[in-house]
């Protein structure tokens, strides 16, 4: 590899090249300030690419300073909230080093007490027009009009496969999530029910925009946390938004309180629809709702097993594989696939899906 060919070559330095080791596992040479190259027989050639938060934090805090709906103390108290709900909900699927690693002396058993501007990670809430301009700036090529949070990348997995040519590697010691204040969804809701951006916001908008930034940073922060990502990409976005609704509504999964949720604010509708559909029918067939959240919260293996176990019972081997990877060629396809599944099953969400 020609190193020459590549601008702002700097010194190697000590701490950099030690840190993305420990991280990494892989011996690396700097380009520059923001690339890094492995080589060796096991590996091959990796690029690493380093990346900071700490300045992607610094940049967005000077555009937190724009005119908001809601104000940023509000913003702040929702956040904090949302924080605490999430622990309070999942904390007890995390492992304790990834706890403290986001949640520095955070007790698990008390989390009501944690003071949450101590965690590793920093929610933004940014003005709609503000979070787009951002959003256009780290990726110009992407539409984002139905963006409503982001989350930077976290670390893993590692060590790294054979045969990977790129790692992005994270530094800074917070992430980020920054979410939309008003996202094209939720600004559609409000207009359809008399919404005018010209007057101040009624104590109901203003009630609907809080929960729409709860629930955002609850599916944010579930994807920070890593929670659902073993799951393939659509099942993982329905999955952490199914989760993030039902932590906002401060709801548990139980047989009394299970019902069909259509109702995703950040998004994914129809994945919602059929995780619920999905969720419902393994708890009327018997499986404990703790084993599911050990599966999709805690990613155990023995209750991994017992999910798939239950969907080729309930509904075939073809059938069970297709829903867990996911092989649908859109959302609306994927409702349909699953609607149609339980309601051939002697189940009380059978019956209710044959009605329609």
């Amino acid at each position: 590899m020609d190193l020459e060919k590549y601008s702002g070559h700097t010194p190697d330095t000590d701490l950099v090249g030690n840190k993305v080791e420990q991280i990494t596992h892989l011996a690396s040479t700097a380009i520059n300030d923001y690339l890094r190259y492995h080589e060796s027989d096991e590996n091959g050639c990796v690029t690493i690419e380093l990346k900071s938060d700490s300045t992607l934090e610094d940049d967005l805090s000077q555009m937190e300073i724009g005119k908001s709906l809601l104000g940023s103390e509000t913003h702040k108290r929702i956040v904090n909230e949302a924080m605490l709900a999430t622990i309070r909900r999942i904390g007890s699927y995390l492992a304790e080093d990834k706890l403290q690693r986001f949640f520095p002396g955070l007790e698990i058993q008390n989390p009501d007490t944690y003071d949450f501007s101590n965690s590793k990670i920093r929610v933004i809430v940014l003005p709609s027009n503000d979070y787009h301009y951002f959003l256009k700036l780290l990726s110009p090529e992407k539409n984002t009009e139905s963006s409503a949070g982001f989350t930077s990348q976290v670390e893993g997995p590692y060590p790294i496969p054979i045969a990977t040519t790129k790692v992005v590697v994270t530094l800074s010691a917070r992430k980020v999530i920054v979410v939309n204040e008003l996202s094209a969804a939720v600004k559609s809701i409000l207009e359809k029910n008399g919404y005018d951006p010209k007057k101040e916001l009624t104590p109901k908008e203003r009630e609907g925009l809080a929960k729409n930034i709860e629930s955002t940073t609850i599916h944010e922060l579930l994807h920070c946390l890593g929670l659902c990502s073993a799951l393939s990409g659509p099942l993982m976005e329905g999955m952490t938004e199914w989760y993030a609704q039902q932590i906002s509504n401060n709801e548990s999964l139980s047989e009394n309180e299970s019902h069909i949720n259509t109702k995703a604010v950040v998004g994914y509708e129809r994945e919602v629809g059929g995780v619920s559909i999905i969720m419902i029918g393994l708890i009327e067939s018997g499986l404990n709702p703790e084993t599911i959240d050990k599966a999709f919260l805690g990613n155990e293996e023995d209750a991994v097993a017992e999910i798939k176990r239950s969907l080729k019972v309930k509904y075939g081997e073809e059938e069970a594989e297709k829903i867990l990877n996911w092989n649908f060629k859109s959302p609306r396809e994927s409702l349909e696939y699953i609607t149609e599944l339980e309601a051939k099953q002697t189940t009380g969400i059978g019956g209710f899906l044959r009605t329609f």
